[in-house]
C-alpha cells in the first residue's frame, strides 16, 4: 500500500512539473484546437457561403493582406471593382500605398482557413492591376482596381436573403455620399455583421433599393480569421 501511494505521489508531481513547464498552459495536443470565436465564425461563414460572392471571390479574399499592407483598414467590394476605403484628394497621394499593395501581392500568404475552393497546387489569386484610381461615388482617389469585366459579388441578391441566411444585422446605419456637384447625393444603408468585420450595403440608386450593392470587409478581422 505504501509503495502504491508513493508511486501515485510521484505521478502527481510529474504532472505538476509538466504543466508548469508550459507556463500554466496544457501541452500541445492536450486539448483540441480552439474554435473560432462567435464573431470570427460568423465572418468565416459569410465569406465561405456563395450567396454574396461572384466567381472572382478568390481574387478578392486572397488580396486582403495586400490592402492591409497598404494601410487600408477596410476594403469596398463592388460588382466590378475593389477599392480601399481610405480617401485621397490627389492621385499622387494614393500612388505610394497602391505600389505597396501591388508589391505585397507578389508574396501573398496562403489561407489558413479555406473560404474559397482552392485548386490543387495553385498559388493565391490576385486582382491583377492595383493602382491609384478615381472613385466616381465621391470623386476621391483610392487604392484599388479599375472598373473591369469581373464579378466580385453576386448579382441580384437582396438584403432580405442575407438576413434570412445569417440572421438580422447587428445594426443598420446610413451613409450619404455627396460628390460636391449638382448630382443627387447617394444614400447607402450599411448592414453590420460580425462586429463590423463584414458590412453588406444597399444603395438608393438601384431599381430595387434592397439589392446588395457592395460589401465592406475589415482587413484586420479577415486576415486574423482566415490567414
Amino acid at each position: 500500500m505504501a509503495r502504491s501511494a508513493t508511486a501515485l505521489l510521484g505521478l502527481i508531481a510529474l504532472l505538476v512539473l509538466s504543466w508548469a513547464a508550459f507556463d500554466g498552459q496544457p501541452p500541445l495536443g492536450a486539448v483540441g484546437a480552439a474554435a473560432p470565436s462567435g464573431d470570427a465564425s460568423k465572418l468565416i461563414d459569410m465569406l465561405r457561403d456563395p450567396l454574396l460572392w461572384g466567381p472572382e471571390k478568390s481574387a478578392v479574399l486572397d488580396s486582403v493582406p495586400a490592402f492591409a499592407q497598404a494601410g487600408e483598414t477596410q476594403i469596398e467590394i463592388l460588382p466590378h471593382r475593389v477599392v480601399g476605403r481610405h480617401k485621397y484628394k490627389k492621385s499622387g497621394e494614393a500612388e505610394q500605398p497602391a505600389s505597396r499593395a501591388l508589391n505585397a501581392m507578389k508574396t501573398l500568404p496562403r489561407m489558413r482557413v479555406q473560404v474559397a475552393t482552392p485548386q490543387e497546387g495553385a498559388q493565391p489569386h490576385t486582382l491583377g492591376s492595383v493602382s491609384a484610381v478615381a472613385f466616381p461615388d465621391d470623386r476621391t482617389f483610392r487604392v484599388g482596381t479599375p472598373d473591369r469585366e469581373a464579378r466580385y459579388i453576386a448579382s441580384n441578391v437582396r438584403i432580405d436573403q442575407v438576413e434570412q441566411r445569417f440572421g438580422k444585422a447587428e445594426k443598420v446605419t446610413t451613409e450619404v455620399i455627396d460628390d460636391g456637384t449638382d448630382r443627387r447625393p447617394i444614400e447607402l444603408k450599411l448592414y453590420h455583421f460580425a462586429k463590423d468585420a463584414i458590412i453588406v450595403v444597399t444603395a438608393d440608386y438601384n431599381s430595387d433599393p434592397r439589392t446588395v450593392d457592395r460589401v465592406l470587409l475589415n482587413t484586420k478581422a479577415v486576415t486574423q480569421a482566415i490567414f
